[in-house]
């Protein structure tokens, strides 16, 4: 996993004097990623949004300021308020929300944790649905919103390495048992 990520950055032009912000669940990927940059010497800034879907949200989020408090990263959260449970609406959130901060902080690139799991989901999903041939292309490695670069620089490692990576260099990380709800696309 290290190599992939230190190979992603150097593809990439991400080093150490780079600006990044890693937006991050507290979950298994981004702590992984969060971990692995660390380990690289690159200490991004973390944005966690609470989606608030959760009653126990809030653990994530106190989680993630310790461990910023104790590796010295800094930390901006905010708790979301929405009307309803949507997919969409959260996701829309998010991205408004990475935008809104990095813009903020004159930040030009931030790591999201979608891995090579996610993008099979994704593809699938779409084809059953329906889709064209773009579609069928999955999640992009990167991607450009309003000036801020989206980097993924886990889609090539599968959710079974992140496991056993995380086992093995003992990663805390918050389990969120919604993302096993088949309730959501």
């Amino acid at each position: 996993i290290e190599a992939a990520i230190s190979d992603y950055f150097n593809k990439h032009q991400l080093g150490n004097n780079t600006k990044l912000a890693i937006a991050c669940s507290a979950g298994i990927d981004s702590m992984v990623l969060l971990y692995t940059c660390l380990k690289l010497n690159i200490k991004p800034y973390v944005l966690h949004l609470d989606h608030n879907w959760r009653e126990d949200s809030y653990q994530a989020t106190q989680f993630l300021e310790n461990f910023c408090k104790e590796h010295k990263l800094y930390f901006i959260s905010e708790k979301l308020v929405l009307p309803s449970l949507y997919e969409k609406s959260a996701r829309d959130a998010r991205y408004e929300f990475f935008t809104r901060s990095c813009q903020g902080l004159s930040i030009e690139n931030i790591l999201l944790a979608h891995n090579l799991d996610d993008q099979a989901e994704t593809v699938l999903f779409r084809l059953f649905r329906g889709t064209n041939s773009k579609g069928l292309a999955g999640i992009p490695e990167t991607r450009m919103i309003d000036g801020l670069t989206i980097h993924r620089p886990l889609l090539k490692v599968s959710r079974d390495q992140l496991s056993n990576y995380a086992a093995e260099n003992k990663i805390n990380y918050i389990h969120d048992p919604s993302n096993s709800d088949i309730n959501y696309a």
